[in-house]
């Protein structure tokens, strides 16, 4: 089922609701491994609500968020395990500062260029190289989880970066590090 708010955190997955996150935390190979994808294809009455500032939705068959970017006041979009590829919808939203895009197939991320991202995650995605992402000189967290990344050539381009996730990629070499002097917190 689908979520959004503006104040009071649920999340969902299928057509059953969740009553904490802890279900998303292994993905497909986890509980959700052998749930078929929730139903929800559009987010056309979502345009309805102009209040929303956090949306959520998790594993379903949607593909397409133009909707969303109707929705000026969004501060944080969560599109895990969706069949979403073109995310351009959302970067016009001046507002948006969490972004996560987990198990998705968008690759092309150019859109966020000049956005106020802080946190962005990427993992699971075809996103195979961190020039690939626009610079983000606010993006203060970057999850990688299981992208096709090998090579952290490119952190420089986030200055403010604290945090980065790269579990399951196939980075070997870490001294491209040297250039996010910022970086408090490495997952490996």
């Amino acid at each position: 089922a689908l979520f959004a708010e503006s104040a009071v955190a649920r999340e969902a997955f299928g057509d059953e609701v969740a009553r904490t996150g802890d279900v998303f935390s292994d993905g497909l190979a986890g509980p959700l491994g052998d749930k078929p994808r929730g139903t929800v294809e559009t987010l056309r009455d979502v345009a309805l609500l102009p209040n929303l500032e956090i949306v959520y939705v998790n594993y379903q068959t949607l593909s397409d968020i133009a909707p969303l970017a109707q929705l000026e006041r969004l501060t944080y979009v969560d599109l895990r395990h969706t069949m979403v590829e073109d995310i351009r919808p959302l970067g016009g939203l001046a507002g948006l500062v969490n972004l996560v895009l987990y198990d998705t197939r968008a690759g092309d991320l150019s859109c966020l260029a000049g956005s106020g991202l802080r946190m962005l995650n990427t993992g699971k995605t075809p996103v195979g190289r961190l020039d690939a992402l626009p610079p983000l000189p606010q993006l203060e967290a970057l999850y990688l989880e299981g992208a096709p990344l090998d090579s952290l050539e490119g952190v420089e381009r986030f200055p403010a970066l604290r945090t980065l996730d790269i579990r399951g990629t196939r980075v070997r070499d870490l001294s491209p590090l040297a250039g996010a002097p910022a970086l408090e917190k490495l997952q490996i």
